[in-house]
């Protein structure tokens, strides 16, 4: 082209093109001149592209050589058209095309010609600190994952779509409640399984799902609309997140109840004051003797700012405000003085978050208090989560070995024989694994599958390090558990969580 056409040419073009296709969406065609009236294109053709209403139509500008056809427009338009529907990231459908099935779908439940419908929406769990770690292009590489997941579950049947960041929407026709909760159960049970390797560093994935359920009988009699329906969704949603995330709410759709049924704790991480906090022990029970060998301190809220924060809740929302590391350092402060004039020989378990493994402040109180009252670290087990090691193994592998040389115990919390921290067990000095709960279903239902984890146990003993079973709740659970040669275990059915220093734990 051997000149641009001004503002002015351009409007008229557009003028132009809304006239020449207002009727039928017909074509224009002609050729395109500068403004000395030479040929600057012999052949062109503007074709306008129906994407719903007027507001979202475009225009295909094609310049061509006199010898192509309709034809080959046409299938281009078609292209962009679909192109239109579809987030260009993950091949999933888009905004645009999820609301304009929800809408289909609620005009044939008005009708009568579709079943009850479930619209689940997912939102990942500290998906943050994958693009924070990592960089975009693997957060982009994890969105794809994760959307596989969602082809995987609502591919066939229904509908998967991405409305943009880590946030996700499935819709699927569904006979019963039931079945919706299956599904939401189905989609976990896949992200459980997805891992994504970045140099040393090895990130998993989980995600908080609202259910909104939408009756077929109901709906032909309310209003509903898009905006509403995934309103409701991602409010449930969010209470997920509330409860410390990896959670599926469900919620029947119905307006007049939504104030009331999706109420979400009132306290929030700016409240927190440390005279709010206080301290439960759960006893850690050697299988052999049945003998109390430790146990693990966990975090509680005073008062009624109990009733409306779940323990999980609390950690949840003070790691994502920052403050979960001046939270850790308090509970080792707490921990330490009540150790330190307890008559007790057994050892205490204290969780550490990721800020907290790379916070000087923290290192200093365990320099200073342990090296003047050197008997207190054996007394002490700091925990790492197996997910923190494997996004950021080399700042945990360098806080185990700072406090190994303290003389304290060491623990992987929540291990779920991920590889990349088997094939460095052998170098870390670890006293203990702490297996993650999901084990225990994975190879309760398996024979084989038990045999793989019942050697992976002996492998651990082979190395020197100890096994405790997380969540037992019953007899048959404890029997399975010492059939694989566990050390030990903790749960309701070996004891409740009770106030610490106050009780004998």
């Amino acid at each position: 082209m051997s000149e641009l056409l001004s503002h002015e040419s351009w409007k008229r073009w557009q003028r132009a093109c809304l006239a020449a296709t207002a009727s039928a969406h017909m074509d224009l065609q002609g050729v395109l001149l500068d403004r000395s009236g030479h040929v600057i294109a012999p052949a062109l053709s503007v074709a306008r592209v129906a994407f719903g209403t007027a507001s979202e139509d475009a225009f295909l500008l094609r310049f061509a050589d006199t010898e192509e056809t309709v034809q080959d427009q046409s299938v281009e338009i078609e292209e962009i058209r679909q192109l239109a529907h579809i987030d260009d990231l993950t091949g999933l459908a888009n905004r645009r095309a999820l609301f304009k099935e929800l809408e289909r779908c609620i005009d044939l439940m008005r009708d009568g010609t579709h079943d009850d419908l479930a619209v689940f929406y997912l939102d990942l769990d500290d998906f943050k600190k994958v693009n924070d770690l990592a960089g975009h292009a693997v957060g982009d590489e994890m969105l794809c994952l994760v959307a596989n997941c969602l082809k995987a579950v609502f591919g066939e049947n229904g509908l998967a779509a991405r409305l943009g960041g880590d946030e996700f929407v499935g819709l699927i026709q569904v006979p019963t409640e039931a079945e919706a909760l299956e599904i939401a159960n189905r989609l976990q049970v896949r992200m459980k399984r997805l891992g994504l390797k970045s140099g040393s560093r090895f990130f998993t994935i989980k995600g908080s799902i609202g259910i909104c359920y939408l009756k077929q009988d109901f709906i032909a009699q309310a209003r509903a609309n898009p905006i509403d329906i995934l309103h409701q969704a991602d409010k449930a949603c969010l209470r997920g997140k509330a409860e410390g995330g990896s959670a599926v709410n469900f919620q029947a759709f119905d307006l007049e109840e939504e104030a009331r049924s999706l109420e979400v704790p009132t306290w929030q991480p700016e409240d927190l004051l440390m005279k709010d906090l206080s301290l439960h022990a759960m006893p850690i029970i050697a299988l052999d003797s049945k003998a109390i060998l430790g146990s693990e301190v966990l975090l509680r809220l005073k008062g009624e700012k109990e009733l409306v924060c779940t323990p999980r809740a609390l950690i949840a929302s003070a790691e994502r405000s920052g403050f979960m590391s001046q939270v850790d350092r308090w509970t080792l402060d707490q921990v330490l003085d009540a150790i330190s004039i307890s008559q007790q020989r057994r050892w205490f378990a204290v969780n550490l978050s990721m800020g907290a493994l790379a916070d000087d402040y923290l290192k200093d109180l365990l320099r200073s208090r342990l090296s003047s009252e050197p008997l207190l670290a054996g007394r002490l087990c700091l925990e790492i989560s197996e997910k923190d090691y494997l996004r950021q193994p080399d700042l945990c592998e360098d806080f185990l070995r700072f406090v190994s040389e303290l003389g304290c115990q060491t623990a992987i919390d929540d291990f779920a024989g991920h590889w990349p921290v088997l094939e460095r067990l052998t170098e870390l000095k670890v006293d203990w694994i702490k297996l993650d709960p999901a084990l225990s279903t994975f190879a309760s239902a398996h024979d084989r599958k038990c045999m793989i984890l019942k050697r992976m146990i002996a492998a651990a003993h082979d190395l020197g390090i100890r096994v405790i079973a997380k969540n037992v709740e019953g007899e048959s659970e404890l029997a399975s558990w010492q059939t694989l040669n566990i050390d030990a275990a903790q749960g309701f059915y070996l004891g409740s969580p009770e106030p610490w220093p106050d009780s004998d734990l």
